[in-house]
């Protein structure tokens, strides 16, 4: 699994499947810029993983 990177914010990384964060902020414009960091941090991650050339998914029928 994918995993996101919020040591910017001092949260650490985090599996993206696994994301559970608590966060104590001393004001209310403080917390909403924290909510919106994390949020555009799982978006742009989740971006990326969508950018990524896929050269797996298909399939080949072979006869023997």
């Amino acid at each position: 699994m994918p995993t996101v990177d919020f040591s910017a914010d001092g949260l650490g990384a985090h599996k993206l499947n696994q994301i559970d964060l608590s966060i104590k902020c001393q004001s209310t414009e403080e917390a909403e810029q924290m909510v919106g960091n994390v949020r555009q941090n799982i978006k742009d991650k989740l971006s990326e993983l969508l950018a990524q050339v896929d050269n797996f998914t298909g399939e080949e029928v072979v006869e023997i």
